[in-house]
């Protein structure tokens, strides 16, 4: 009895504190919190102190969230505020503020502008809408006419003239996430290579940012845009392993001890990092086939050197979160494409080295015989398979595989390679059906 006289104490305390202002009138974001918070903390609660929530008339979270948004909606803060709190929302009440968002483009913009008002209020409005459409997931599901409808408001803010700088920024982050998805869906290659040069990588960076463009060059069939960069990156790599030892050096010679085991660090996680084995195999790869002119030139390129890579205890260097995003669960949606694609970018890596490998020794390469020709095939042989259980082939790709397949043997014969290759893919093929 005495316990619920002190919980019916404090929710009267509660209620007086949070409701001062009154939810219709207050013009001061924090009361508007507090009932968002309160809600929140309580909703983590067991069920007796959720069902507590319902003696307490605050209004529900879909209410609170767009009477929120109207009322400060032009506010740089006002998405951040509202963000943290979407976890309340189930789908409906998600689609209702949508919908609520809008009806308020359509109506209340339109408004401001007969009357002339503040125009960045307007563009906030906009970056509001689409921010949060964005994080919701809603913005796949929408119709063309209203996705255009989206993009001219963006475009029209942008070229507004006298708009707020602040404003101006996330107007333009807006519009590179609209127009690096329609590069991507296009294969708009030179675009992606103006973006990335846009971001001006430095070359301490190209280990953590160096994905970025990473597989786009040879899929778009921009070998020679392919060629350079990963001719850039393999340099990094050597240069950095250039410094580092220069750096252990240097730390012997002065006495500074304490450096030494975070540059052997350094050293091990650059030397082991996937970017540097990747970009080497891509390097070696494309440069045989499309910039080496020399037949045996280019079959020991493909074999390559015969060191040792621990494929098992390659590291994931990525920097996945450079770029700021606002799609809903971004941080579990990274760790699962981290998960996800850094193994596959391995498999994908060392069947491409064996597949190099096979092919150097088929060609004759340097110091390559038949016994280790033998050793390659079987390598290759054993991870094709892997690759084959692990990654599921849908109909499409192999209409896309066989597409490729004609492709190459025009290449190689434009190239004067197909009578060496020829050979070659017929003992693959006869290895892979065994």
């Amino acid at each position: 009895m005495f316990l619920n006289i002190v919980i019916f104490m404090i929710l009267n305390v509660l209620m007086e504190a949070v409701n001062a202002d009154g939810l219709s009138t207050s013009r001061l974001r924090g009361p508007h919190l507090a009932r968002l918070e309160l809600i929140g903390r309580f909703t983590k609660e067991d069920e007796p102190v959720r069902s507590l929530l319902d003696k307490m008339s605050l209004g529900t979270a879909i209410d609170l969230m767009i009477n929120y948004v109207l009322r400060f909606y032009a506010k740089p803060c006002c998405y951040n505020d509202i963000v943290q709190y979407l976890w309340l929302l189930n789908d409906a009440n998600k689609e209702e503020l949508i919908d609520g968002l809008k009806e308020f483009i359509d109506s209340v913009i339109h408004q401001r502008e007969q009357a002339g008002e503040d125009s960045d209020a307007n563009c906030w409005a906009v970056i509001m809408n689409e921010r949060l459409r964005r994080t919701i997931g809603n913005i796949d599901r929408m119709p063309r006419e209203d996705r255009r409808k989206h993009v001219q408001l963006i475009i029209r803010g942008i070229l507004q003239p006298n708009r707020e700088q602040l404003a101006g920024t996330a107007l333009a982050q807006l519009a590179a996430a609209i127009l690096w998805n329609e590069w991507r869906v296009h294969g708009c290659m030179y675009r992606m290579v103006a973006l990335t040069r846009a971001l001006d990588i430095k070359s301490v960076q190209r280990d953590t940012l160096g994905y970025i463009m990473f597989p786009m060059p040879e899929l778009c069939g921009r070998f020679n845009v392919g060629i350079v960069h990963y001719t850039e990156m393999v340099e990094v790599y050597e240069q950095a392993e250039k410094e580092i030892s220069e750096a252990l050096i240097g730390a012997y010679r002065n006495g500074a001890f304490m450096q030494v085991p975070n540059l052997v660090e350094l050293a091990d996680k650059m030397k082991r990092s996937a970017m540097s084995v990747g970009a080497n195999e891509l390097h070696r790869y494309l440069s045989a086939l499309f910039a080496i002119d020399n037949i045996d030139e280019a079959v020991n390129t493909l074999h390559g050197s015969d060191d040792t890579i621990e494929w098992d205890l390659l590291t994931d260097n990525r920097d996945l979160s450079v770029i700021p995003s606002f799609e809903r669960n971004i941080k579990q949606e990274l760790d699962d494409i981290r998960r996800d694609t850094q193994q596959e970018f391995v498999d994908m890596t060392r069947l491409r080295h064996y597949l190099s490998q096979a092919i150097g020794s088929a060609g004759g390469a340097k110091g390559a015989g038949p016994e280790e020709l033998g050793a390659d095939v079987t390598l290759l042989k054993v991870h094709l398979e892997h690759c084959r259980q692990s990654y599921s082939v849908n109909e499409q790709q192999v209409i896309s595989i066989m597409l490729l397949s004609l492709l190459l043997r025009v290449i190689f014969i434009s190239y004067q390679y197909y009578r060496i290759f020829k050979g070659f893919f017929l003992k693959i093929h006869l290895v892979a059906k065994v």
